[in-house]
């Protein structure tokens, strides 16, 4: 797994958040 700053990954929970209805979305956020 890649090392991302605070913000990106911050930036991602976020993401993660919002989209949490949509769990495709969600696992392609994380695997990417």
């Amino acid at each position: 797994m890649e090392t991302i700053s605070t913000n990106q990954f911050n930036a991602g929970v976020y993401f993660v958040e919002i989209t949490k209805s949509n769990e495709t979305a969600v696992v392609k956020l994380i695997v990417e």
